[in-house]
């Protein structure tokens, strides 16, 4: 199974900046899922629906919404 975001193989995926695969290592540390159903959650996540999630926290991040000052 390929990463749906970037490509690259789910099982063992590289350090390569991919966002999915940086929010399914939240997940795994976590420690609530087995690696199987990991390993499908990231092959089975829409990643059209995830970006347009993701783009609403990048505006807010751009507009200083989670600044501490």
């Amino acid at each position: 199974m390929n990463c749906p975001n970037c490509g690259t193989p789910v099982a063992d995926h590289p350090e390569n900046g991919c966002v999915l695969a940086a929010l399914i290592q939240v997940i795994r540390d976590r420690g609530n899922m087995s690696e199987q159903i990991l390993l499908a959650l990231h092959a089975g996540t829409d990643v059209d629906l995830l970006w347009e999630s993701v783009g609403a926290i990048v505006d807010n991040l751009e507009m200083g919404t989670y600044s501490n000052e």
